[in-house]
């Protein structure tokens, strides 16, 4: 990045500087300009650059509505654009959500007159608007993960803004540890220029959040850069004067109106909603003093009935009261029609002048209500609750005044961007959100807030193995930022559907995803990162000693080489391995966790035994997602079964079922109508069929009738239209990373993207569906064998053991036959967990034989019992090929997989299945080499698959 600017970068750099200065001065931008002004950031920007010029790392915390997302970016590109420097600035923007990142992109490029892709783009997962003139890009957390693994310096970038860092998810804490190790590298690497060299500019590192811990990551950040650049060759001590600080904070303040509170005891003291000690929402033990537990907690300036009291006493404040939401709406729907923007407001003398002091046309603006909820099916049933509910529909003024809309994460952008409209006079409405809504977007209309105080939240239990997506109580934290969004335009109310006592109760913030989530993606990120600042330490210092000793060496010059690669004196944090770069993590994850993760991963064949990266693990860093998934897409490409196995990645991605549970009066007709789609799935005693099955035939419906006859079929079955749909994205987007490393041919992810997922376009006759079945990936996808092999190799030791009951006979005429036992008779058992049992949606439930001992899970959840909700019976192949590490016993004829799995195979045969896994980790190896070698040509791959194709299963 060193040396002086070109004259194309000189080009650019004045064109930019003409564009800014036209915007200052253009009347057609003027209001854009006095809405960026308005902001309380824009009063900040003298500081924001001063800290930048005189520190490495800056720290903003900046309240809910400040504009710091939007802003702070726009200071720094226009500083540098007026300093001459434009083309030489390239500043990355994270954000932890993909909707966050698109509509901030929008937003920026709207207030620089421009449109997005050109000065202003994005990144996110399959979706990229950028250009070589880019200098702004808004990215989420993942897209730099993998940037920073291909490009360690990141020299390319100037500056790098990490937004809502008070998330603390996974990617956000691995960026904060490996981030601060890029600044001090290229700092040093700054001051170490030898003179009369034009320096590379060192890295800035802006850190923002959106609550008040930001000297935690001040701290964080400090106590490692000031003893890592003094330990690198005095690089503190050669910075520039301005510059050694390193650290600094600053904070903006939020641009939002008083915001008053009431909770759960208010809520049912304002409604007169009552819970009897038979309600539904009434806790199983209703005994005690009505109200006691709660006197400590109630305001005393307001008296409450003994009926809110007695209420408050029996109520079940973890289930989510559909009811009262309903009667909570109409009250403030009520409350709008009599009072206007005084709704709710009496009593509450700050909210009452708050609302003279503000423009009439900031008054008029707000009156939409935000309400949140744990997830997509929560929405679903408040929504039903809502439209059904014929007060709310009355005090509105008929149901055309009600315009309820959702938001969530998987929604498409279109229904996302439906929450910004605002709703013709007179009519009233109401955001359903998950807490998507909390920090990534703000509805500048909203002026109620409802929050049941849910969420829900992966949990991983280390010791167990099992991952829970576990509905729980938000921190204290979060329920502020949800509070928050009420005082956008004008003052507001949160209706907090948890009574005080409950707030006191929860955590003070949200725990890191780092201590509560599977670690094997990091660990495999981590495992990559050091494998290439290795061998780029090693090339760099193989160069350098080259020049210096000249091309040739003598032995003891050659041991010096050996020497220096081994141990080069670098202070990187990459220098360690991945237990010591996770132990500085802002929150260490706990041992077993890592230790379990890096275990999987030697399991699955990502490292060796010395845990380097093996042929399989190589591939695996270059997909983002769970590495078992990975595995799976791979082999399921090598088996010639790809197009099933696509659609089951896609829907573990999902993470939501795509078998609803039917309504009462339709599950009779819904549960006849799977019979006959499920035959498939329950003769091969597989619940990934089953997914594949209800998958193909909506896509085919949707071939032949476009969304209307998908939507027809989805009814039919109780089938989720929405996850069909992003199981239909998901498949497009798992096909181009495989076309990206060479497993599919160039042009097929797009054909399928174009299929929504598996039909051609409507109405024509040959269709990109038939060409795409036919390519050799998918010569194998009808054979339910192959495709439960496929999960067998990216799932294992994730396996049960089947234990049939003893054989019952019963006559028939000519003899006799055995009987299909009791499915209650069949037991399951997990290798570390015990016994384990088939959940009620499982084809497997109803299961009372299984011809093979084996049973692969890519889903269990723990509730009363373990339960497997997707699962599929194991040809015995599968486990002797892709399962653990074999053990031969060759004078009595058995194979052991893990010394569990335990099997009579003759002599040879396993001499033969032990040299074909031998073979599969070099075939994976030439395809790394050789990205269009084609498998399905290997022997040892046509082998392979001759066993599978002869297994009973």
């Amino acid at each position: 990045m060193g040396g002086p600017p070109s004259a194309d970068a000189q080009a650019e750099s004045k064109r930019l500087l003409e564009h800014q200065q036209m915007l200052q001065t253009s009347p057609s931008h003027e209001r854009m300009r006095s809405v960026r002004a308005s902001l309380p950031a824009a009063g900040k920007e003298k500081e924001v650059l001063q800290s930048l010029q005189r520190s490495l790392v800056l720290v903003i915390s900046g309240a809910t509505g400040c504009g710091k997302s939007t802003q702070v970016p726009q200071f720094i590109l226009d500083d540098a654009i007026a300093q001459g420097a434009g083309s030489s600035t390239n500043i990355v923007v994270t954000q932890p959500r993909r909707i966050s990142a698109l509509g901030l992109a929008q937003r920026v490029a709207q207030e620089r007159g421009e449109t997005v892709g050109d000065v202003v783009g994005y990144s996110v997962k399959m979706d990229n608007k950028s250009s070589r003139r880019t200098r702004l890009l808004f990215c989420t957390t993942g897209i730099l993960m993998r940037r920073l693994t291909a490009e360690p310096e990141l020299d390319s970038i100037s500056h790098i803004v990490l937004d809502e860092v008070h998330e603390r998810s996974v990617e956000i804490d691995l960026l904060l540890l490996l981030l601060r190790d890029v600044v001090v590298r290229r700092a040093a690497a700054a001051a170490s220029c030898p003179p009369g060299s034009s320096p590379p500019p060192p890295l800035r590192l802006v850190l923002m959040s959106a609550t008040a811990n930001a000297q935690l990551f001040a701290d964080y950040m400090h106590s490692y850069l000031g003893n890592a650049l003094a330990a690198t060759n005095g690089t503190a001590k050669s910075l520039p004067h301005a510059q050694q600080s390193m650290i600094s904070q600053l904070s903006i303040p939020g641009l939002t109106q008083p915001v008053r509170d009431l909770y759960l005891e208010d809520i049912l003291e304002r409604t007169g909603y009552q819970v009897g000690r038979t309600s539904k929402y009434a806790k199983s033990s209703n005994k005690g003093n009505p109200g006691k537990s709660h006197e400590a907690y109630l305001d005393p300036n307001t008296s409450y009935s003994q009926n809110t009291l007695t209420s408050l006493a029996l109520v079940d404040e973890e289930q989510i009261n559909y009811d009262l939401l309903a009667v909570l709406m109409t009250y403030i729907v009520k409350q709008q029609q009599e009072q206007g923007a005084a709704a709710c407001m009496d009593g509450w003398q700050e909210g009452l002048q708050g609302l003279k002091k503000i423009r009439n046309d900031q008054v008029a603006a707000g009156g939409a209500v935000l309400v949140f909820l744990p997830g997509a099916p929560e929405i679903g049933k408040a929504a039903r609750a809502l439209s059904g509910h014929q007060p709310l529909q009355t005090a509105a003024g008929g149901p055309q005044q009600l315009r309820i809309v959702s938001l969530y994460g998987s929604l498409s952008s279109q229904d996302q961007a439906k929450v910004f409209n605002r709703p013709p006079p007179g009519v009233f409405k109401i955001v359903l959100a998950t807490n998507v809504a909390e920090t990534s977007i703000t509805i500048d209309d909203v002026s109620f807030v409802v929050d049941t105080g849910r969420a829900k939240e992966m949990q991983h239990d280390a010791d167990r193995g099992i991952l829970r997506l576990q509905e729980q109580w938000v921190s204290q934290a979060s329920a502020q930022q949800r509070r928050g969004r009420a005082g956008r335009v004008r003052p507001g109310l949160c209706f907090r559907m948890f009574s005080h006592r409950q707030f006191a109760r929860m955590d003070p913030h949200t725990a890191p995803e780092m201590l509560r989530s599977p670690l094997e993606s990091v660990c495999l990120t981590i495992r990559a990162m050091i494998t290439t600042h290795r061998q780029a330490r090693q090339q760099q210092l193989q160069q350098e000693l080259a020049e210096q000793l000249g091309r040739r060496r003598s032995g003891k010059q050659q041991q010096q080489l050996q020497g220096l690669m081994q141990d080069d004196g670098s202070s990187s944090i990459l220098q360690q391995d991945v237990r010591g770069v996770l132990r500085h993590c802002l929150s260490p994850p706990p041992s077993a966790a890592v230790e379990g993760a890096l275990t999987l991963l030697r399991q699955i064949g990502a490292l060796d035994v010395m845990e380097e990266l093996t042929a399989l693990g190589h591939h695996l860093t270059q997909m983002p997602m769970d590495p078992r998934v990975g595995k799976m897409l791979v082999y399921g490409a090598m088996l010639a079964c790809l197009d099933p196995v696509l659609t089951i990645a896609a829907a573990m991605a999902h993470g939501r079922p795509v078998f609803m549970s039917p309504r009462p009066d339709e599950r009779d007709e819904v549960e006849l109508a799977r019979v006959s789609l499920l035959q498939g799935a329950k003769a091969a005693r597989s619940d990934h069929i089953a997914l594949v099955a209800a998958f193909n035939g909506w896509a085919r419906a949707v071939a032949k009738g476009g969304r209307s006859e998908g939507s027809a079929y989805a009814a039919r079955f109780s089938l989720s239209e929405s996850s069909l749909e992003a199981v239909a994205q998901g498949r497009g987007e798992y096909a181009a990373t495989l076309e990206e490393l060479g497993f599919l041919p160039y042009g097929c992810a797009s054909s399928i993207r174009l299929q929504r997922g598996g039909g051609g376009k409507q109405g024509t006759g040959r269709d990109n569906y038939a060409d795409w079945m036919e390519l050799p990936v998918n010569s194998c996808a009808a054979n339910a064998r192959f495709l439960k092999a496929a999960v067998m190799a990216g799932f294992y030791p994730s396996v049960l053991r089947i234990q049939n009951p003893p054989p019952t006979y019963i006559k028939v005429e000519g003899g006799t036959v055995e009987a299909e036992a009791s499915p209650a008779a069949i037991k399951f058992f997990d290798r570390t967990r015990g016994r384990a049992f088939m959940h009620p949606t499982s084809v497997n439930f109803s299961v009372g034989k299984f011809e093979s001992s084996w049973l692969v899970y890519t889903q269990m959840t723990a509730t009363s019992k373990l339960f497997v909700r997707e699962g599929s019976m194991a040809p015995v192949y599968s486990m002797l090929l892709f399962g653990g590490e074999l053990s031969m016993h060759l004078e009595k004829a058995l194979i052991t997989v893990d010394d569990w799995a335990v099997f009579s195979v003759p002599p040879h045969v396993g001499v033969y299945i032990k040299e074909l896994r031998q073979v599969l980790d070099d075939v994976l190896e030439q395809k790394i080499q050789d990205p269009s070698y084609e498998l399905s040509t290997n022997r040892a791959v046509a082998l392979i698959m001759r066993l599978i194709e002869m297994d009973g299963f």
